[in-house]
C-alpha cells in the first residue's frame, strides 16, 4: 500500500529521535540494563532499581556471573553498543519496541551478532521488543547478524526474533551467514538498508526459517534475498503474511526482485503482499516482485498473495533450471506491468502447476524440445504435452489433457490411456497435414460422426472427450484436407522461394499483398514443388505476401 505521508512521518521521527552525527554517538540516553530481573524489578522505575541488578552495558550483563540462561531487560533509552552473543539461552528484550533503541558504538560492526562459529554450538537465543538503528549520515555494518559454521554441522538453532524494527543505512538489515536452522522472525520491520533488507546468502544449512507478520521495504537492494549454495539446498523456508514493497531502489541492480530465491529445495510464500518493488530498475523487463532463478528453485509454492504491480515490474518470474511448485489463489493488480507470471524452465524433472489466479495471464516459454513443464489447472487451461514423434500411430495421453503436435506430419489412429470423461485438446504447432484417422480400431480410436478422417493443420485444434472406448469430438476448427500458410518477402531477383513441409506439386495456392509495395505488383504468380512454394514476379524488392495453400 502506498503511504507517502506515513513514510515522511517515519523519516522525521527517525531523524528527530535517533539521528546522530556521523562520528559522534555521545547523545545516547542510557536506559537501565537488568540481568535476570523479577517481574517486580522490571516494573520498578529505573532510578530506584537496586544497584546489584543493574549492569553498565548489555555485553557486561551477558558476560557477568553466574553463567547459564540469561534474561536481559532494557528499559526505554538509546544504547550505543555492539553486542555479541556466543552462548545459548540468552534473551534480550526491551521495555517497548518504540522506546528502546540500539545503535552501534562501532559502526563497522553489527549492532547485535549471534555467533556460533567459535563455540560448540548454541541455541535458543532471543531478541525482542526493541529497535536497531543506524543513524542517517552514518555507514553501518549489518543491523542483526547470525553467524554459523559452513564447514561442519555445528548447532546454531532455535533462535527467535520478534517485535523488532531495523532501520537505517545498514549494509543489510538482517544477515544470516552460515548454518541457521529452526529460527523464527515475527512482527519484524526492516527498512532503508544499503543492500538487502533480509540477506540469507550461505554455503551452510539454512533450513526451517520462518518469517511471519513482517515487512521489508525501501531497501536499496532486494527486500529478501535467499541464495543457498550448500549441496542439500535450503529447506522449509516460510514467508507467511509478509509485506515486501518499494525495494530495489538501486538502478544498477540486475535481476531485481522484492523476494529473490535460488538454491532452494522447499519454500512457501503465502498470504503476503507485494507492491512497487524495483522502481529503480525496470529497464531489462524482467524485474519482478518474486524471482525464482539459478539452478534450483524446487517446491516453491506461491499462494493467496496480492501483487500490486506499479512501475512496469512483473509479478512472479521463474527461469530456474530445475523448478517445481504451484501458484494459485493469487491476485494481480496491474498497470503498465510486463507480465503477471513468467515461467521458462528446461530440466526434464521440472513441473509447475498454475491454478486459478485473479487477473493473471501466464507467459510460458517452452524449452528446446517444445516442453513447457507447466500444467494449468484453471478452467480450459490444459496441460499441453509436446508431441515430437509418434510411434505405431498412437499417442499415450494418460497424464495430460492437451497435446501440441510438433514436426510430422503424423497419422494418428488412437489416443491410449484415457479415462472416462477425460477431455483432450489436440493442436498443431507449425506443421500442417496431420491425419486423425476415423474408426481405426481398438480402444482409444477416434470416431467422427460422418465417418471421415480429419486433417489437422498449423493453428487448428480439436477438442475430444473419451467415453471409455472411443474419443468423440466436442468442437473443432479443422478441415478435411491439409492447409498451409506462408509468408514471402521479395528480393531483387525474379523469383523468391519458401520451404513449406507437406506442399507438393499438386497443391493449390493463393496469395495476397500485405504491404503497399506488394499492392503495386501485377503479373506475379505461384508455382509449387515438393516442399517449396515459388513466387515469380517483377524485380522489385520489399514486397510482402501472405500465401494460402491446400493439399490439392
Amino acid at each position: 500500500m502506498r503511504r507517502p505521508y506515513l513514510t515522511l512521518l517515519l523519516c522525521h521521527l527517525l531523524v528527530s529521535v535517533v539521528k546522530l552525527p556521523a562520528q559522534n554517538f555521545t547523545s545516547a540516553r542510557a536506559g537501565t540494563i537488568l540481568k535476570n530481573p523479577t517481574p517486580a524489578q522490571i516494573k520498578t522505575p529505573p532510578g530506584i532499581t537496586t544497584a546489584r541488578y543493574a549492569n553498565g552495558t548489555i555485553q557486561a550483563a551477558i558476560n557477568s556471573a553466574p553463567s547459564g540462561p540469561v534474561d536481559i531487560f532494557l528499559s526505554c533509552g538509546i544504547y550505543l553498543e555492539n553486542t555479541v552473543i556466543t552462548t545459548s539461552d540468552v534473551r534480550i528484550h526491551g521495555q517497548e519496541r518504540g522506546c528502546v533503541i540500539l545503535q552501534p558504538a562501532d559502526p563497522t560492526l553489527p549492532v547485535i551478532t549471534i555467533d556460533s562459529t567459535n563455540t560448540g554450538g548454541i541455541a535458543f537465543d532471543e531478541v525482542s521488543d526493541l529497535t536497531i538503528s543506524c543513524p542517517f549520515g552514518t555507514t553501518c555494518a549489518d543491523g542483526l547478524k547470525i553467524m554459523g559454521r559452513t564447514d561442519i554441522s555445528q548447532r546454531n538453532d532455535f533462535h527467535k526474533f520478534s517485535r523488532l524494527g531495523v532501520y537505517g543505512p545498514f549494509q543489510n538489515g538482517i544477515d544470516l551467514a552460515g548454518r541457521t536452522i529452526w529460527t523464527q522472525f515475527e512482527n519484524l520491520e526492516v527498512e532503508w538498508a544499503r543492500q538487502n533488507g533480509i540477506n540469507i546468502a550461505s554455503a551452510g544449512t539454512t533450513n526451517e526459517l520462518t518469517f511471519r507478520n513482517s515487512r521489508s521495504a525501501w531497501n536499496n537492494g532486494y527486500g529478501i534475498y535467499v541464495n543457498n549454495t550448500q549441496v542439500d539446498l535450503a529447506n522449509g523456508i516460510l514467508f507467511d503474511t509478509v509485506n515486501v514493497e518499494y525495494n530495489g531502489q538501486n538502478a544498477g541492480l540486475h535481476n531485481c526482485a522484492g523476494i529473490y530465491l535460488t538454491g532452494v529445495a522447499q519454500a512457501n510464500i503465502q498470504n503476503s503482499y507485494f507492491e512497487g518493488n524495483c522502481q529503480g530498475n525496470t529497464a531489462d523487463n524482467t524485474a519482478a516482485e518474486v524471482r525464482l532463478t539459478g539452478t534450483f528453485a524446487q517446491s516453491v509454492n506461491i499462494t493467496n498473495s496480492n501483487f500490486n504491480l506499479q512501475y512496469g515490474e512483473g509479478g512472479i518470474y521463474n527461469d530456474a533450471f530445475l523448478t517445481t511448485g504451484s501458484y494459485s489463489g493469487n491476485k494481480f493488480d496491474t498497470s503498465s506491468n510486463n507480465f503477471t507470471i513468467y515461467i521458462a524452465t528446461s530440466h526434464a524433472q521440472s513441473g509447475v502447476l498454475v491454478g486459478e489466479n485473479f487477473n493473471s495471464n501466464p507467459i510460458v516459454i517452452a524449452d528446446g524440445n517444445g516442453a513447457t513443464h507447466v500444467r494449468m489447472l484453471s478452467p480450459f487451461a490444459f496441460d499441453y504435452e509436446p508431441i515430437t514423434s509418434v510411434n505405431g500411430n498412437s499417442v499415450d495421453v494418460t497424464t495430460f489433457n492437451g497435446i501440441a503436435l510438433y514436426y510430422g506430419p503424423y497419422t494418428i489412429n488412437s489416443f491410449v490411456g484415457g479415462h472416462v470423461g477425460q477431455l483432450l485438446n489436440v493442436t498443431a504447432g507449425k506443421v500442417s497435414g496431420h491425419v486423425l484417422a476415423n474408426s481405426a480400431g481398438g480402444n482409444g480410436q477416434i470416431v467422427f460422426p460422418d465417418g471421415q478422417n480429419r486433417t489437422l493443420n498449423a493453428g487448428e485444434s480439436l477438442l475430444l472427450i473419451f467415453d471409455g472406448a472411443y474419443w468423440r469430438p466436442i468442437e473443432s476448427a479443422i478441415t478435411g484436407q491439409a492447409r498451409y500458410v506462408a509468408t514471402i518477402t521479395t528480393t531483387a531477383a525474379p523469383a523468391d522461394q519458401v520451404n513449406v513441409q507437406g506442399i507438393t506439386d499438386t497443391s493449390h495456392c493463393l496469395f495476397s499483398a500485405r504491404n503497399a509495395v506488394g499492392a503495386t505488383f501485377t503479373g506475379a504468380y505461384l508455382t509449387t514443388g515438393n516442399g517449396t512454394i515459388t513466387l515469380n514476379h517483377r524485380v522489385i524488392a520489399g514486397a510482402i505476401f501472405d500465401v494460402f495453400c491446400s493439399s490439392n
